[in-house]
Parts: C-alpha cells; structure tokens; sequence
C-alpha cells in the first residue's frame, strides 16, 4: 500500500457535535459573504484584467489566466495567522498570505460546471481529480455536514482531507462548500469554496514527511453566454515554509494545477458514459432529500 493510501487509512471518520456542524455552516456562509465582497471590490480593466500594479500573470490556458500577487521579499505569513486560518479566520486577505487570482472563461454550461464540482464521496473527489488532473494525489470525505437535495442539486458541504505532492509533500484538511446564490443582478452563480480547518481528532503526517498546510480558496462560475462559463477563483496559501524560493516553486505549482478549471466540462461530458458516470455518482455518503 502507498504512502498516501496508509495516511488516508490512518484518518477516522470525523465526528462532530450539532454545535461544530452549526460553527461550520456559519463559518462557510461567512467566508462567502467575504469572498463575494472581495470580487466585487476587484478592479478590472476594460479589457478584463487586473491592476497590473498588484497582479502579475503566471499563467494561461485557453480562455483562462491565473496572476500572482506581487509581495514584498520575505513576506511570509506568521505562525498566528496560520493559526487562525486554522481555527476558522473568515478574512484571509488579512493573513499576509500569498495569493492568485484566476480570471477567464470555459466553454458549456453553468451547470456543467457545477456538476464536475461537487463530490458527495470520496470516491468522487478521486475520480475527479483523476480526470480534471488537479494535483490531488489522494483525498478522502471525512464527514458530510450539509447534502444536495432535488431542490438544490448541488449544495454541499463537507469535510476533506487532501494531499499534494507537489514541490513539497503537504496535506490539508479543509471545510469544502458548492452551490449556487443569487448576484446582485438575480443572476444564479456558482460557488466553490476550499478553507482549510484544524480538527484535533485527526493525525498529522509529519513523521512521513508530509506537512499540514493551509488554504482558503474561493471559485465563483456564471453564465456569461450560452455557450461560455465565467471563471473568478482568489485563493490564499501557507505551505509552512518560510524558504521564499520553494513557496514560489509551489505556489507557481498551484498556478498550474487551476488550470485544470478548463477541463471541467469536457469531465462532466464526459461523463455521460456510462461507466464513468457510475463511477463519479456511486457510494455517496452525503444525505440527499
């Protein structure tokens, strides 16, 4: 058995109180709420880029780009603002954090999107990150707080753990949310959030080389046209390291893998086959209503 295999065995299923599960659902209504407020803030040219005075382009595929905040030399996030992303922080703009922004568009459907996004078992994140090629080497469901329902197919809210082993081994364990809410203009868009969350009844893998890091990444997809989804995606990262050249090295690594965003629809047509369709659906452990 592989090393991740071992460490995803090693991670029990989580229990948690009403009280945790209602601290849960009120942390990730109000990291939304942040988000939201921080892409309407976003200062876009004409021709829909960022100030190039804050943001520098890393990357590019397709219809989509990712951009680096610049930072000054050294600036790495203290062990307190670690910490408190850890404990539930809900302004990760505040942590001093690195950070990217993705900006573009993919072709297909709101819908499409939404569909390669949400994982009701840990046999669907697998698959999905197997297809979309994400970076995620393994990954595991480790509690479900909130399921889909018929009115609202696509709402989630679980616990995951995730491991990368990008330039640096390094594992997260994060609460993860889909689903869709209305604009300012009554529009419906999509919303895809990742924050990282310290729970006390799960191990760390540091004795097999792998660092607990921390992130709180947001996506936000709307139909820009019948045919094109609207990409926005700010997240903010703490490898635990305080070696600038390998934070770069594995921020520039995480640049890469958001690019994965414009395979997203090709996956979930993917998946009207048959075979795979059964493989990204079954198992779910996520009540459904």
């Amino acid at each position: 058995m592989s090393k991740d295999d071992l460490m995803a065995q090693a991670l029990p299923r989580l229990q948690l109180t009403s009280i945790d599960m209602k601290t849960i659902v009120e942390l990730a209504s109000g990291l939304l709420e942040t988000n939201l407020t921080q892409q309407k803030e976003l200062s876009l040219t004409k021709d829909g880029f960022p100030d190039t005075r804050i943001w520098r382009e890393v990357q590019r595929k397709e219809g989509v780009r990712v951009f680096k905040e610049h930072q000054p030399q050294g600036a790495i996030p203290s062990g307190d603002s670690s910490a408190c992303m850890r404990a539930g922080i809900a302004n990760p703009e505040q942590s001093g954090m690195p950070s990217l922004l993705l900006l573009g568009t993919v072709a297909g459907s709101l819908n499409d999107v939404m569909y390669a996004s949400i994982a009701t078992n840990t046999d669907t994140m697998r698959s999905r990150s197997k297809f979309v090629q994400d970076g995620v080497v393994n990954s595991k469901l480790l509690t479900c707080v909130e399921g889909p329902s018929s009115d609202d197919p696509f709402h989630t809210l679980n616990v995951m753990w995730r491991y990368y082993s990008q330039s640096e081994p390094r594992d997260y364990t994060c609460i993860e949310a889909t689903g869709l809410i209305p604009n300012d203009y009554g529009e419906l868009v999509g919303f895809h959030l990742i924050h990282s969350l310290e729970f006390s009844q799960l191990p760390v893998f540091r004795n097999n080389g792998v660092e607990r890091a921390n992130m709180s990444v947001c996506a936000f997809f709307r139909q820009k046209t019948t045919t094109l989804v609207e990409c926005y995606c700010r997240g903010y990262f703490d490898f635990q390291s305080t070696n600038d050249m390998l934070n770069n090295i594995s921020l520039h690594t995480v640049s890469t893998q958001w690019l994965s965003i414009a395979r997203y629809v090709e996956i979930w047509s993917r998946a009207s086959d048959r075979a795979l369709n059964d493989e990204l659906t079954s198992g779910d452990i996520c009540p459904t209503s």
